[in-house]
């Protein structure tokens, strides 16, 4: 399936494990973690995983995802291969159950592989190439933490990283594949919606910012941080909450 015949969001199915055999590998989660690999499409086969896996897997699980895992890949790589595709940035999030997060988070996901936005002028006669604290700080404001379910869920998201040679091009790959390996589906907002909340969502951001114009710290883990963070969920809950209308990926979809 070529991905630029696809619209912005789409449920695609996917050849996934009988549910009965994943009941029976009885999967359990020791802590909430994640695990991350950026590079050539993986081989399927447990032997030749990278070690780091492993070690993930080892510390965070119960039993074994590998099943799910590679259903979930094999379409992947399928799906990679027809977009002539070669690597990809994996990353899969575990997460235990807990009341923490009993809100709605809604979220977007960055463009991490996107060109930087240019630098504005600097009121500074010097001329410098290196980007401005506040600037970093914009760029590392984007990110916004997952929605997490309040039951064991194991989510594992594919994005596409666009090579260095092709950075200047018009539009370098910036599209997903995510899927819910154990556990709920994620919720999504269903495309009719997409523009209200990306308008809803930016404006939240510049609300936040508004409140904080000296903020530059580095850090996404800082207190002020994390309020503008919190600020901004909680402002969407309210808005995107009038909708009214979201999906579910259900078994087998992503």
């Amino acid at each position: 399936m070529e991905v630029d015949a696809l619209p912005d969001f789409q449920m695609l199915p996917y050849p996934a494990i009988n549910p009965q055999d994943q009941l029976n590998n009885q999967i359990t989660l020791k802590t909430t973690s994640s695990w991350t690999y950026c590079g050539p499409l993986l081989s399927l086969d447990a032997h030749t995983l990278p070690g780091s896996f492993n070690t993930w897997a080892e510390a965070t699980i119960n039993g074994s995802i590998l099943p799910s895992f590679f259903s979930f890949l094999t379409y992947v790589h399928e799906f990679l291969t027809k977009n002539n595709q070669t690597h990809y940035w994996l990353t899969i999030r575990a997460s235990k159950a807990t009341h923490e997060f009993d809100v709605p988070r809604w979220h977007t996901d960055d463009l991490f592989f996107a060109p930087p936005s240019p630098l504005p002028p600097s009121p500074s006669p010097t001329t410098t190439t290196t980007p401005s604290k506040r600037t970093r700080f914009f760029q590392l404001s984007n990110i916004f933490k997952p929605q997490i379910n309040p039951q064991n869920q194991t989510t594992t998201s594919t994005s596409i990283p666009t090579p260095k040679a092709a950075i200047e091009t018009p539009a370098p790959p910036n599209w997903k594949l995510t899927t819910t390996l154990l556990g709920p589906g994620t919720l999504f907002i269903p495309i009719v919606s997409t523009p209200h909340a990306r308008t809803a969502q930016k404006s939240a951001k510049q609300t936040a910012r508004a409140k904080n114009p000296n903020h530059i710290c580095l850090s996404i883990r800082c207190i002020g941080c994390a309020m503008a963070a919190e600020s901004v969920r909680a402002t969407l809950a309210t808005q995107l909450a009038r909708d009214g209308a979201i999906v579910q990926a259900a078994r087998g979809q992503c």
